[in-house]
């Protein structure tokens, strides 16, 4: 298992740092105390006035640094090529860290919190003494880069060919328009279309594998494409027969160019792959 930066998408490298940007960003002064005698405030105690996400919202900015560790993960498993197999593609789950972080903030920028501010020893809640908190520079940065996770997991779905949620149909699901099944990276294996849709022509995969492929994991049950069995085997079904149902789980040629053969559960394209 080594680091590959060609199995990055520019998606990926967008969602990966807008999170570390994300993270570094609820350090910065997220809020501060206004009002009336905002100005008398000597410079020395303006800090104390001051809150960052920590400070001023601990358990919604601990939901934000899970959506960070989240998509910093995917955007590791796929640039060391680790094989994982998730209900879900790696790329909704970018979509929806992205999407919680943007809704916290946003959140956080319609109703502000209502810290405590430590002044001589003593707390003091600003809201129920007659203070107002308002918003600084670095919840806006934060947006900025929750944005750019949300953004960065739908770009990177779209170039690695996942269906998007709510977008391209129910999950898993294909886009309406391919042959049998749907378009190139729609979710599932084109129906007797060429090659290059994922579908192999002929119903096997292409060079007819004597043997398991080197460096494929093999899917669930120990299947595998051995003298020509599997689904792509003389007697097997078709993957492009049956006109609209789901091809039977199998390795067909990758549609996404990223190895010879990619693993096809039966709903889904997997992260299983073999030169």
């Amino acid at each position: 298992m080594g680091v590959d930066t060609t199995r990055l998408r520019f998606g990926d490298l967008i969602a990966g740092g807008s999170a570390v940007l994300l993270f570094l960003f609820t350090f910065l002064r997220w809020f501060k105390v206004t009002g009336e005698g905002e100005d008398q405030i000597p410079d020395s105690f303006k800090d104390a006035f001051s809150f960052n996400a920590w400070e001023a919202m601990p358990f919604l900015t601990f939901i934000l640094l899970v959506c960070i560790l989240a998509v910093i993960a995917i955007v590791v498993i796929r640039l060391t090529g680790t094989q994982i197999n998730l209900p879900v593609p790696l790329g909704t789950i970018i979509l929806a860290a992205g999407a919680l972080a943007v809704l916290i903030i946003l959140f956080r920028l319609v109703l502000t919190p209502d810290p405590s501010v430590s002044f001589l020893g003593r707390e003091f809640s600003v809201k129920d003494n007659e203070g107002d908190v308002g918003r600084s520079y670095g919840i806006f940065l934060g947006l900025l880069a929750a944005i750019g996770m949300l953004a960065g997991g739908f770009l990177s779905a779209r170039e690695r060919g996942e269906a998007i949620p709510g977008v391209d149909g129910p999950l898993g699901g294909g886009v309406a328009g391919g042959g049998g099944g749907g378009p190139l990276g729609a979710g599932q294996p084109g129906g007797g279309g060429p090659l290059d849709t994922g579908q192999p022509a002929g119903g096997q995969p292409a060079g007819g594998y004597a043997q398991q492929p080197t460096g494929g994991a093999a899917p669930a049950g120990g299947a595998a494409p051995v003298g020509g069995a599997g689904a792509a085997s003389a007697g097997a079904a078709d993957p492009g027969a049956g006109g609209g149902g789901n091809p039977p789980a199998d390795w067909y040629d990758d549609p996404r160019g990223e190895a010879r053969l990619r693993y096809w559960d039966g709903q889904q394209w997997t992260d299983q792959t073999a030169q």
